[in-house]
Order: C-alpha cells, then structure tokens, then sequence
C-alpha cells in the first residue's frame, strides 16, 4: 500500500534525484576523461561521447550495490521504524541538497566530491591511446559507484512510500539505475566541458603514461570498492593517485596550494551539506501546520473540558462533606484558577494542558479514596 499522503514527495524526488545525478555527470565525470583530454588523446566531443556510454553502462551493470548501501545502510533505519515519513522526507531533503550543491560547484568550476577535485594534463603521445582505454574503465568504474550518491536516497524513498513503512530488505529497481545512468550523462553532455576545462594543470604535470597509471590503479580500486558495495569517492582516489605521481618529482613536484584547495573543499562539503540540509528538514519538521494547529487546539480543548468537569465533581463532594477538606480546597481553587488561565490563553500547549489533566486525576484519586 503506496503512502499516498506523500506521493508528492515521491513525484518531486524523481526530478531531485535526476538534478542530483545531473550535478554528478557535470562535476565527476571529470574525474574519468580531464587528462585524456588535457593531454590531447581524445577531444572533448570524444570524451563526452565515449565517458556517456561507460558511465551509463557502469551505472546499470554495477550500481545496484553500492545503491543498497546508501539506501540501508549510512541512515539508522531502525530508529525511524515509528516514523517512516520523517525518514522519507529526510532522504529527500539530501537528495536536493545534493543536487543544489553539486550543480552550483559546477557552475562556480570547483570541483568537489561526490565528487570533489582533480587533476589534468599532459602529454606524451606513446601512451595516449592506453591512457583512453583506461578512462574508459576509470568511467565505467565511476558509474558505478557514483551512481548511488543520486540514487541511493531515492531508492529508499520509493521503497518507504510504496510499503508506507520501512522496509527491513528492498531491492533497487532497475529503472532506478536507468535514471540514473541518464542523468549522469546528460548532465556531462550538458555541463561536463566547464570542469574538463578547469581540470587541466592545476596539481600535478602529468604525462599520458603517469595518467595511464592512475587512471587505471583508480578504476580497479573503484570497481573492487562497487563490488563489494562500498560508497568511495572516485575524486579522493584520483587525487591521492596523482600526488603520489607527482611526488616522484619531489616535494616541490605538487601544487600544495592547489591540493590545500581540493582538501578544504572536501571539508567545507561535508560542512555545508550536512548542515544545510539538517536545515531543510527541520524547516519542515517543526514548521507550524493547519492540520497541527486545528489539532492542538482540539486536544487542549478537551483536556481543559476534563479537567473541569473532574473539578466540579471533586468541589461537589468536598462540599458535601461534613468538613471540607482543606487540602482538597486548596487544590481545587489552585486548578480553577489555572483551568481559568489557559482558557484565556490564545496560544494551546498540549503538554501544559495534559500536566494540568494529571493533577486533577490525581485529585480525583484522593477524594475517592480509589487507586487505579
């Protein structure tokens, strides 16, 4: 049974989901094709075309795993097994602000990670054409395992609102991949050139044979990691392989400044994503609602109406007694005149008015003698 209350949420994360894919294809795919194309082995029509096809192959053929760790395994599901719709809303909200975040880093040319910085360059001719078989693993490696950055909330957010709970196993469907799969690639044919163009040599001077070895040594690491159903940054592989090359050279043989920008920016995206998007959900969250309202005020209501009706009945025994108790008198004027403050009061807090019910209950118990 579809959690049809939320079926906006859904309708609206398809499109989220798709942003988010999006931003991956036009920031990280750079990570796959930026030195083939900066040391000239392929053009930039030629790396769009050739990076589209492995990223979407890699994406559908290999994503599925690493999908299923991010839709299960990085959020404690366990803890919202009461409240099913918060984590679904949760998944969405970080699903747009991924999707803000890396389509806005694209605009600006940084390269961040879901993908978050690397490197380009140059040249040498003897190994450009391995350094092209190589980007194309790297890319098929890169679909993959970054598919699931997009996918992976979606995924759980189609899988609570068609249960209306969360469930304990769900497959990813396949349409989800496909979606995917093409995000990314429109995405790189749409936006990917502006940070092909940044990537070119910034770090590190690479040789088409330097990069033949790091894109390869990523892929396979990569790949092995989408195995085995590992989320891993593509970006922090690449980058860790390149200053390894360049220190070949010496100290001197890295960009540190550059490389102190890639770090900053890892840190300052895991900063500013998790703290904008703990935002957008407690927008929502704790955001004063009609129903809510309308739902507070009722259940005040009928608390102060309890509460009345069990201090008349306590105030009409008491003054039925011989004696009226004078304890029972004191209490019963101090919830009269709270019971008189609250009525007044424009603003309902549910809690107060239970405290208040639960004193008089109280009272109840002691005029009768009955213990419940």
């Amino acid at each position: 049974m579809v959690f049809a209350q939320y079926t906006w949420v859904m309708g609206l994360s398809v499109a989220a989901a798709f942003a988010s894919a999006f931003g991956i294809g036009a920031n990280d795919v750079a990570n796959s094709f930026a030195t083939s194309v900066a040391s000239r082995a392929l053009t930039l029509f030629q790396a769009v075309c050739v990076a589209g096809v492995f990223e979407f192959l890699g994406a559908i053929l290999l994503g599925a795993s690493v999908t299923d760790t991010i839709k299960n395994s990085i959020a404690k599901t366990s803890a919202f097994s009461t409240a099913p719709a918060l984590l679904l809303y949760g998944m969405f909200c970080a699903l747009c602000t991924s999707a803000i975040w890396d389509n806005l880093a694209c605009h600006l040319g940084l390269a961040v990670s879901t993908s978050h910085t690397i490197i380009g360059s140059i040249i040498e001719r003897l190994f450009s054409y391995a350094q092209v078989c190589s980007a194309c693993v790297m890319s098929f490696a890169h679909g993959a395992n970054d598919v699931a950055n997009a996918m992976g909330p979606f995924a759980a957010i189609y899988a609570i609102w068609q249960s209306s709970a969360i469930p304990s196993k769900s497959n990813v469907p396949e349409w989800i991949l496909v979606v995917g799969g093409a995000g990314i690639v429109c995405g790189l044919a749409l936006y990917g050139h502006k940070i092909m163009r940044v990537l070119g040599c910034e770090m590190v001077q690479l040789t088409c044979a330097r990069g033949f070895a790091v894109e390869l040594s990523t892929a396979i690491v990569v790949m092995v990691a989408s195995y085995s159903g590992l989320p891993v940054s593509t970006t922090q592989t690449v980058t860790g392989a390149i200053i390894a090359v360049g220190c070949f050279e010496g100290i001197r043989g890295v960009n540190w400044k550059i490389a102190g920008k890639i770090f900053l920016g890892w840190i300052l995206t895991i900063l500013v994503t998790a703290l904008f998007c703990a935002g957008l959900t407690s927008l929502a969250v704790y955001a004063p609602n009609k129903p809510g309202v309308y739902d507070t005020v009722y259940i005040a209501g009928r608390l102060d109406g309890l509460v009345g009706s069990i201090v008349r009945e306590v105030n009409g025994t008491n003054r039925g007694l011989p004696t009226p108790n004078a304890t029972l008198t004191r209490v019963i004027g101090t919830l009269n005149s709270t019971l008189t403050t609250y009525g007044k009061s424009r603003v309902k807090l549910p809690r107060k008015e239970m405290d208040l019910f639960s004193q008089a209950f109280t009272l109840y118990n002691q005029s009768t003698g009955i213990t419940l």
